[in-house]
């Protein structure tokens, strides 16, 4: 069904001139953020989708900065960040990408974040980083499998070595 509509829809927007496709794109930039977000980034970013994953990391810079000692606050910011590596794989579809910053992100949680914690939530977070990264791994070309692996493996060793109270019972790092 949703094949079906997505044919329509390119034989329509094939009958289109240059001049409605933009009147089309300028009404979808007005309607919502996301929209204006993902028109962004194929009109600017979509050739060079690793300098676009540089730059969510520098927009995710701010929010381990702040972080505090209270695991609920923490866990808060940490969440916001998450939302833009989500928001970037939506919009490439770049794996490379991808694993790049949940790597990243896992690297960050593990600087700023008080290591003794229980905070369920917030090894939940970690956790899911940890998770997503080993679902891509294997969808990479094996060079770079080669070359993210031991970016992967040294994450999981510091929540191994630096989480002294990690539940491995609810979160098992044998991905």
């Amino acid at each position: 069904m949703k094949a079906e509509k997505l044919t329509i829809l390119k034989k329509e927007l094939q009958g289109k001139t240059s001049k409605e496709l933009v009147e089309i794109c300028l009404q979808l930039a007005k309607l919502k953020v996301d929209n204006k977000e993902m028109l962004t980034y194929l009109l600017f970013d979509a050739d060079d989708p690793m300098a676009y994953a540089q730059q969510v990391k520098e927009d995710m810079a701010p929010f381990f900065e702040g972080i505090r000692n209270q695991p609920y606050l923490a866990t808060k910011q940490i969440r916001k960040a998450g939302k833009l590596i989500l928001k970037f794989s939506r919009y490439t579809k770049h794996k490379e990408g991808e694993l790049d910053l949940w790597i990243y992100f896992a690297s960050k949680i593990s600087d700023s974040v008080y290591k003794d914690t229980n905070h369920k939530p917030l090894q939940l977070l970690m956790y899911r980083a940890l998770v997503k990264c080993s679902k891509l791994l294997p969808k990479l070309h094996e060079d770079l499998q080669y070359d993210y692996q031991p970016l992967f493996d040294d994450q999981q060793g510091r929540v191994r070595q630096f989480w002294g109270k990690w539940d491995h019972y609810k979160f098992p790092l044998e991905l």
